[in-house]
């Protein structure tokens, strides 16, 4: 295939004389609203140029990867200041090889996130908001159900459109959020564990009762547990596992540790969803109740790969898979608005493994939990089975129900 520099440059042609790219192996992607400029004397081969229709990332990605099935990249440059850290981040996507750096990106901006990932894995549609000027109607007619920050966690900042008035819409930093259609189904699951390069040592799955989003929408709290995957069905945890490595094999480091905490949505069709992914472990003592649940020392493993050293963790395949040996749940309890007037102590949860608890008498909540992380209190359960473990939740919710007033 043709070797050619991709630039970019949204703007009239004539301040950075491509014209200087005719005769040569390069191909230019340019604004549509820029077409009628290069009309000019002299002239750019029109036939090197590709008009898009904006300049969002997604449609950067698209354009790029079209690209890619006919020529070799050489390069992705340009001369817009606008587009100085896009450009360097699809040179090394598509060029060079992720760095930590952008491979930090990747993982922390789900606008870049998706962008990269589209067309490899299962996800919701998306699109990006930088240039948007339409209307809350206009996104929900498109087929987009909600707008969420694109570099925060949690759910936190996430707007259901048909929840919000036009008023606080016109209040949203569109430029910092990406707009997606919404999953429909209750269940999520998580994937999480580390790889070296590409070489996966540690994948646990885990599973929320609620959605994220949906737990905080006027529910007391959300638990996540060792999950029924591995009761259930063999092929979905191996599409876990596989559709895992590959979104690792995209937008991971080819040689350093990669730690992750994958959130995967589960329809009735059984077909894992890409949610989005974290290069850090998950919070609520994940790594925690899978060393309950399956002997696993994963951030004993973590900080011995992190300094080199060979370690005894051999490289996981779909065949290979742990299976839990108990299990294991972690429920935070969320804030509520208002004066706590009681609450229990750790003493009273004797069937825990572990608790926490933040609320005393007298502590004032100016709101309701808005992330995952506002919490009033935290357990950690392990059982022999699902249904010894989902009975020592119970009773904790029981007593925390009694026990822990706020007005």
């Amino acid at each position: 295939m043709t070797a050619v520099n991709v630039v970019l440059f949204r703007h009239s042609p004539r301040p950075v004389e491509l014209w200087h790219l005719n005769h040569r192996d390069a191909l230019i992607l340019s604004h549509e609203s820029s077409r009628a400029r290069y009309n000019s004397d002299p002239a750019v081969d029109e036939s090197m140029v590709r008009f898009l229709e904006d300049f969002e990332v997604p449609t950067l990605f698209r354009a790029i990867r079209d690209i890619a099935q006919k020529h070799t990249i050489r390069s992705v440059s340009t001369l817009g200041e606008e587009d100085m850290a896009t450009a360097g981040l699809l040179e090394e996507f598509f060029v060079t090889g992720v760095s930590e750096y952008v491979a930090g990106t990747l993982f922390k901006d789900k606008l870049f996130m998706r962008s990269a990932l589209e067309g490899q894995i299962p996800q919701p549609e998306f699109r990006g908001l930088e240039e948007f000027t339409g209307t809350r109607e206009q996104l929900l007619a498109e087929g987009f159900n909600l707008v969420k920050p694109r570099r925060s966690a949690g759910a936190q900042g996430v707007h259901l459109l048909n929840e919000i008035d036009d008023e606080e819409f016109a209040a949203i930093p569109l430029g910092d959020y990406i707009a997606e259609s919404f999953i429909q189904t209750p269940r999520m699951v998580t994937g999480d564990g580390f790889a070296v390069g590409h070489d996966m040592r540690h994948f646990y799955v885990h599973e929320y009762d609620a959605t994220v989003l949906s737990s905080l929408d006027g529910r007391d709290g959300i638990a996540i547990s060792t999950s029924k995957v591995y009761d259930e069905s063999s092929d979905l945890l191996k599409a876990l596992f596989d559709s895992s490595l590959r979104v690792l094999e995209t937008i991971g480091s080819r040689d350093r540790v990669n730690p992750f905490h994958f959130e995967w949505f589960i329809p009735e069709d059984g077909v894992p969803v890409f949610c989005e992914v974290g290069r850090r472990f998950g919070g609520l003592g994940i790594p925690r109740i899978a060393r309950y649940a399956f002997d696993a020392p994963v951030l004993e493993d973590y900080w011995a790969a992190m300094a080199g050293e060979a370690g005894t963790t051999p490289s996981l395949t779909r065949e290979t898979l742990a299976h839990p040996r108990r299990r294991a749940i972690c429920y935070a309890r969320y804030r509520v608005k208002g004066e706590v007037i009681s609450a229990p102590t750790s003493e009273d949860f004797n069937m825990a493994e572990n608790s926490w608890i933040w609320a005393k008498p007298g502590d004032e909540f100016a709101e309701n939990a808005g992330v995952v992380t506002d919490n009033a209190a935290i357990f950690e359960f392990i059982g022999t089975d699902a249904g010894d473990v989902e009975a020592k939740l119970a009773q904790a919710r029981s007593i925390l129900d009694e026990r822990l007033v706020i007005r």
